[in-house]
């Protein structure tokens, strides 16, 4: 279990440290204090407990955060940001957990951010993460994960920016078919 804490300018996240063999609780209960700084969050989660494993300092204070539904990414959007970050893991084998993010840029500020819902009967990795984003130029925007599997995946607004795999060896082609006639 992994749970996203945002406070003030930051975000954290935090992992539940139980053993596999134990049964989960039959639920999480989280205090919050409301002025009294000293109060600080707790789970009452019998003899499991909550390890603080990612910290990231924000510019300005985050209002916006939202999970993926495969739980893989996250996005976050401050206070009067231009940007949504989409935030995701790296190096997943590696013990030390660290996120690193990609951003979305928008004309304006964003004023809401949403995954798209996806049923449970779908398998996992079947359906691609979608983000709905609205800001405040009245536009909503839909932004799709894409699998890069090799170079004719990326998409760009102008096509002749791209030079796919397959480009190449149509032009490779080309030259040598020109070769051939001159000869």
């Amino acid at each position: 279990d992994q749970l996203i804490v945002v406070c003030e300018s930051g975000l954290q996240v935090w992992f539940n440290q139980t053993d596999e063999n134990e049964t989960r609780p039959s639920k999480v209960n989280f205090q919050i204090g409301g002025i009294d700084t000293s109060t600080k969050v707790s789970a009452n989660t019998g003899s499991k407990s909550w390890k603080n494993v990612w910290s990231y300092k924000s510019a300005s204070p985050i209002k916006h955060v939202t999970y993926s539904n495969d739980g893989c990414l996250f996005a976050t959007a401050s206070q009067n940001d231009r940007l949504v970050k989409i935030w995701y893991r790296t190096e997943d084998s590696s013990p030390i957990v660290s996120f690193t993010s990609t951003y979305l840029p928008h004309p304006r500020a964003v004023t809401y951010i949403s995954w798209r819902q996806t049923s449970q009967f779908f398998a996992e990795g079947t359906v691609a993460n979608c983000l709905l984003t609205c800001c405040k130029d009245n536009i909503c925007r839909i932004w799709c994960e894409t699998m890069q599997q090799d170079e004719s995946a990326i998409y760009v607004s102008d096509p002749t920016m791209v030079r796919t795999r397959r480009n190449k060896q149509n032009e490779c082609l080309n030259k040598s078919i020109q070769l051939l006639h001159k000869l």
